[in-house]
């Protein structure tokens, strides 16, 4: 009430004031339009506006199965259960001076084995020379990374395939007792570790303590690895040792009859030791049948056993310390490592050195080399490399060629002859991502879905056949949750 007066009185009236909000304006979601995996928990969608402070959100209807909508704040949570085509929803933000809405688009895609509904996603964890592989073989098993979570199929004695109760040949099973965001896995004859946020776990034979958990009992279920951080990097498994990248450094377990630990000495290591003398950067690492090596700096360095020449010094004395691979070797992108030999993409170029008795060097002879020599018509493009018992194969501009022993058709041509040059591997479509060379067989992640080929004595090609196959079939990735 207003009164105003002078000496001849005075005059009253009511004014009526009110102070709103300044209305929300430009309201908008990040992720516009967004798209979600089913069963795959989202990244918080969390609005944003200007103009007054929001009092409260509203949506026109419900959000997929699975996600939620906070009416206080906005935000979008949740794990989509159900796969749902395109749909628009509206949002509408709300205090006392008015309303903002924003259009919303969402999807929520299906994957499998990395096929989605939406588009084929690569893997974050393949990176070129299959350190941190989705994908790993061993003798007769195989392992993937799929959407986090690792499957195996192949032999089971004593557990390598890691479910402890599907028999061998079974069709792939998804391993139990992992975490499931694993990052990488490696596979040797008959066992397996894997990386996931808290460190490394092993599983399958255990006669040296290639499990790394102080033990030499056999395991069928995951063990944990101790004394390893959670900044493991990569792994590698070779015939009965392992090794992991963790931190700036490198530690390895098990078998060291050869020095293949790279501590000063041959004695086997229940528990992960450090590899002491390596003081550069480690990019990359290798463990083959009795040898290690690593990317180090700008060049390669390995050590144990030597006896073809797989160390790359130009000799054949074992070591029990890290030599340095003969030439120049600046820009080394990764390493794999065979039985008795070893390979290295250098400048999107292979090299590779030791044992070549099935022509597994692929410079056209099966002359053993004690040093590094260059693959025949592989001088460029390559960029991932894998390497069995005494066969190579690369990725060569998203195809796959192999080289080297054919007794199983592990090279995938289509025949049983061995080859000491590249052959391209057939039926095979573009858009290959990564791959694994296992003691008589491989595998590839496809454009089209994990295939394999080789020799399927242990059900290692995940068919379901038991029959070897000399050009890739499919893996059937329809087994259940152990």
């Amino acid at each position: 009430t207003v009164t105003a007066t002078n000496s001849g009185g005075s005059k009253s009236f009511t004014l009526s004031i009110t102070v709103n909000d300044v209305p929300p304006m430009n309201l908008a979601y990040s992720k516009n339009p967004a798209l979600y995996t089913k069963d795959q928990p989202i990244i918080p969608d969390i609005p944003s506006s200007t103009g007054g402070l929001v009092v409260s959100y509203s949506i026109n209807t419900a959000l997929p199965l699975g996600l939620s909508f906070d009416t206080s704040t906005g935000v979008i949570d949740g794990t989509p259960t159900v796969r749902m085509d395109t749909n628009i929803y509206t949002v509408t933000a709300t205090n006392s001076g008015g309303s903002a809405s924003v259009n919303l688009s969402i999807k929520v895609q299906e994957c499998f084995l990395f096929i989605c509904s939406e588009k084929i996603v690569e893997p974050a964890s393949v990176r070129p020379g299959g350190s941190r592989a989705a994908i790993t073989a061993g003798g007769g098993h195989s392992c993937a990374l799929v959407d986090g979570h690792a499957w195996c199929w192949g032999d089971q004695s004593p557990g390598g395939s890691g479910n402890g109760s599907v028999p061998e040949g079974a069709v792939p099973v998804r391993i139990s007792g992992l975490a499931s965001n694993l990052q990488s896995i490696a596979a040797g004859p008959s066992y397996a570790c894997a990386i996931d946020g808290d460190g490394v776990a092993c599983w399958g034979e255990n006669t040296h303590g290639q499990l790394g958990n102080g033990s030499t009992l056999s395991s069928r279920v995951p063990v944990p690895v101790p004394s390893l951080s959670s900044r493991v990097q990569a792994i590698a498994a070779g015939t009965a040792h392992a090794c992991a990248i963790d931190g700036d450094g490198v530690a390895c377990w098990g078998e060291n009859t050869y020095g293949q630990l790279g501590n000063g000495s041959t004695l086997s290591s229940r528990v992960p030791v450090l590899v002491p003398s390596l003081s550069s950067r480690i990019q990359d690492i290798a463990a083959g049948g009795a040898h290690t090596c690593a990317v180090a700096g700008d060049g390669v360095v390995c050590w144990g056993e030597n006896t073809h020449g797989q160390l790359g010094n130009d000799s054949t004395i074992n070591s029990r310390v890290p030599v340095k691979v003969a030439g120049s070797f600046s820009g080394v992108q990764a390493i794999a490592a065979g039985a008795a030999h070893t390979c290295a993409i250098v400048n999107g170029s292979v090299q590779c050195w030791g044992d070549n008795l099935r022509g597994q060097l692929g410079d056209g002879s099966t002359i053993e080399s004690h040093a590094p020599i260059q693959v025949t018509g592989l001088t460029s493009g390559v960029h991932a490399i894998a390497a069995g018992a005494a066969h190579t194969c690369a990725i060569v501009k998203e195809s796959v060629q192999c080289w080297g022993d054919n007794k199983h058709g592990q090279l995938g041509n289509g025949s049983t002859l061995s080859s000491p040059v590249p052959v391209p591997v057939a039926g095979l479509s573009s858009g290959v991502l990564a791959i694994a060379a296992g003691a008589t067989h491989t595998c590839v992640f496809a454009s089209d879905g994990i295939q394999c080929w080789g020799e399927d004595l242990h059900g290692q090609l995940g068919d379901g056949s038991a029959a070897d196959r000399l050009v890739p079939v499919s893996v059937r990735l329809t087994g259940t949750d152990e």
